[in-house]
């Protein structure tokens, strides 16, 4: 053993002491909850208050959280013609202490030492292996975290049926949602290292955002056969958000932890805010002929603060068909399906999922120094580049799908099929260092999107007592780049990969290019200077007896899965319930960075 084994392994070895990581850093798991609720229902009056708080302790020692919540719901029928009502809602989730290092137990040997003889953590269990063998529980007995989420959300409405209009209605939504996040954090000194280590930070942040919704609808019916329903919609809404972190390094001393920053010899204040407003406007049409034709017709105006002065607001209209067949005559004669449905639709939804402020040119500051003994000095220097055409991603999606259910109600599901092209999208580029930024937001390409999605639902065996479903879900997905930059500047006659981005033309956009492993090198393989058996072997592509960066890497895989599939078995008997899911997900590569600790 003493071969392979360092010595503070052997020396555990032979005095028979070994160590389980994972019962090292487990706990006992449980969840204490208590829940009450109080609700009421009158010809006027819909009332629901509920209260709930829990304990939880994870699997993982010092994984503990506090949850409580309140929330309300009224309803009040003022007149015939008004209704008012509110939905609030209050959460605080607490979570206090560090948890062990779960990434850091795949790592540990057996033999490893843990805790000093004054019982408290070593740095390294293995010290002789250094980084790689890192004390899982050394943050939990050396570090300290108060983290609290809290969530205040309330919505108002008020429905008016316009007196003397039949189907004609006003509704109006107002809700505001207020957010706060309270990350506290310490590093105590550990009194074997002679460095001083010493940190503690505060972090405040809070949120507010508000949506207010106009919704005029009517409904009404022609004769037998015909219904409309026409609704318009006009709406804004505001998003503002403002963090404040201050970070204080060797502490002269850290009993007092984050409530005494000014001990520190090196503080750091950070602070930021932002705010970001939209509007909307929607009408839409339903039609219904014999209450088994559908026909549905949408078109959205979006506007968004986040995009560049010129592109603000983008249009998206969509349509969809709906054919429900098991109402036809010649359906029902042949007594196969309880209900079957074909239905099919066109349209455009936008994105607007950047941070504010991308389509701007920005500046950040920075502490220098100028000269030997010069105090330091602020600078302010450009750090984003302006995009004045900077606009919304659309996605173009058609689908075609089928609805079904048979053997009254035992058998069901559904199948679709889709086909999306996502244009203009919003994609942080990589810039060459000598422009003095590292990327910009813009606009760029094309991605395809194909795929199939199945659901089946059965009802396998049932009685008074006993049942026995199962549900399953199937995916798949083809992705690819279409275009980029449209540019062909090597003249092949195709269009450029931009291999910076790891972008391929004809290829999913989220690949690895890379080397291609070929296994390990073995005792008499002829092998490239400073190579030893053991090490990692890649094929030479192009066959000249070399490794280039430039001719020896392809695309070795996607970070997608090809396919995605679960099936779920419940079990019903007497009031009890066991499910068994199964999950699966399929064709994709992942990164295995446990096998170096780097």
């Amino acid at each position: 053993p003493s071969s392979y084994l360092t010595l503070t392994e052997a020396d555990n070895l032979n005095a028979g002491r070994t160590i389980d990581a994972y019962d090292m850093i487990s706990q006992k798991a449980n969840i204490f909850s208590t829940d009450i609720s109080v609700a009421g229902r009158t010809d006027k009056v819909n009332y629901f208050i509920s209260a709930s708080q829990a304990n939880e302790k994870g699997l993982v020692l010092n994984d503990n959280l506090k949850r409580s919540s309140f929330r309300t719901n009224l309803d009040l029928k003022i007149t015939d013609w008004l209704t008012i009502g509110t939905n609030a809602m209050y959460s605080e989730n607490i979570q206090k202490g560090v948890p062990a290092l779960v990434a850091r137990a795949l790592r540990q040997s057996p033999y490893g030492t843990w805790f000093r003889e004054d019982g408290t953590p070593t740095q390294f269990t293995v010290p002789e292996d250094g980084g790689a063998s890192g004390n899982p529980l050394r943050p939990t007995h050396l570090q300290a975290a108060e983290n609290v989420r809290s969530n205040l959300f309330a919505n108002g409405y008020a429905i008016v049926k316009i007196p003397g209009i039949e189907g004609l209605s006003y509704r109006l939504n107002v809700s505001a949602n207020s957010r706060w996040i309270r990350d506290y954090n310490l590093t105590k000194q550990d009194p074997y290292l002679t460095a001083n280590t010493s940190e503690a930070s505060k972090r405040n942040w809070k949120a507010a955002d508000w949506v207010v919704e106009n919704i005029i609808d009517y409904n009404r019916r022609f004769g037998k056969d015909h219904a409309i329903d026409v609704t318009l919609m006009y709406g804004s809404n505001k998003f503002t958000s403002e963090s404040t972190t201050a970070t204080a390094t060797q502490l002269a001393s850290d009993v007092l932890g984050w409530n005494n920053l000014q001990s520190g010899a090196i503080f750091t204040v950070r602070s930021s805010a932002d705010r970001t407003s939209g509007i909307s406007s929607m009408a839409r049409l339903n039609y219904r002929f014999k209450n088994k034709y559908l026909l549905t017709l949408t078109a959205r105006r979006d506007g968004s603060s986040v995009f560049a002065a010129n592109n603000k607001y983008a249009t998206f209209p969509s349509a969809a068909l709906s054919w429900i067949a098991s109402d036809e005559q010649f359906i029902k004669d042949l007594n196969i399906f309880d209900m079957l449905k074909l239905r099919t639709s066109y349209g455009a939804v936008g994105n607007q999922a950047i941070d504010p402020y991308q389509s701007l040119s920005l500046a950040s500051t920075n502490y220098y120094v100028f000269g030997d003994g010069a105090p330091s000095s602020l600078g302010i220097y450009p750090s984003n580049i302006s995009n004045a055409d900077l606009k919304w991603e659309t996605t173009y999606i058609a689908n075609i799908g089928l609805d079904f259910s048979v053997l009254k109600g035992r058998v069901g599901g559904s199948v679709e099929l889709y086909h999306m092209k996502t244009n203009d999208l919003l994609v942080e580029r990589s810039l060459p260092g000598m422009t003095g930024y590292t990327s910009i937001w813009t606009n760029l390409g094309r991605i395809d999107n194909k795929g199939i999605e199945i659901t089946l639902n059965t009802v396998n065996v049932k009685s008074n007592k006993f049942e026995w479903r199962s549900d399953f879900v199937f995916s798949t997905n083809q992705n690819k780049i279409v275009s980029l930059y449209g540019s062909d500047a090597d003249g092949d006659g195709k269009e450029d990969d931009d291999l910076g981005n790891r972008w391929f033309i004809g290829s999913p956009i989220d690949v690895y290019y890379d080397y291609v492993y070929d296994g390990l090198y073995q005792h008499g393989d002829i092998m490239p200077t400073g190579f030893a058996p053991g090490f990692a072997k890649f094929l030479d592509l192009n066959n000249d007896g070399n490794l280039t960066a430039a001719d020896d890497r392809r695309i070795v895989g996607q970070k997608q899965p090809k396919y995605r599939w679960g099936i779920t078995n419940t079990f019903s008997y007497s009031g009890f319930q066991l499910s068994v899911f199964i999950n699966a997900m399929q064709g994709w590569i992942g990164e295995f960075n446990e096998i170096d600790y780097n």
